[in-house]
């Protein structure tokens, strides 16, 4: 009997050290996808820059590019910036708080920040949380951009 709970004991550890080396594997490859759900593309009309966001924003750390990118603007005297969010699908509270620091880096010097062409998912959790009251929402980049010029 001692010989087969020990034998057991043993088969068990084997398979929990097995299933931990498969699980470390799994999660490793869903960091992978989740950090590539989200792009953006940067471009430039009648002097105010536009930031297209795509995909899904669910870890802050996806945005480290894109907050460098806002950093080095705000820092070279471009203080103006759309958003432009139709192709954003998802964005969790990391999310929120890009788009608020975003806000809050281009306030401090002056600036601002338009949002646009939100799709309704974004648009719902922007109302939800109350953010529609701090951002100006707008229908399409080119009213953004006039918002943003006649400041």
């Amino acid at each position: 009997m001692k010989w087969q709970i020990v034998s057991n004991w043993y088969f068990c550890k084997k398979i929990i050290r097995k299933l931990t080396c498969f699980l470390k594997s799994v999660l490793y490859c869903t960091l992978i996808i989740v950090q590539m759900t989200f792009s953006y593309t940067t471009s430039n009309q009648k002097g105010i820059t536009i930031f297209k966001l795509e995909g899904e924003i669910i870890d802050k750390n996806q945005t480290a590019g894109l907050m460098e990118q806002i950093d080095k603007l705000i820092a070279s005297g471009k203080k103006h910036i759309v958003l432009e969010l139709a192709g954003l699908r998802y964005m969790n509270s990391s999310g929120l708080n890009v788009l608020v620091n975003m806000l809050t880096k281009a306030r401090n010097v002056g600036g601002d920040v338009s949002v646009c062409s939100l799709s309704v998912k974004v648009r719902d959790l922007l109302v939800v949380t109350k953010l529609d009251t701090i951002f100006h929402i707008l229908p399409s980049v080119e009213e953004a951009i006039e918002r943003l010029k006649a400041e």
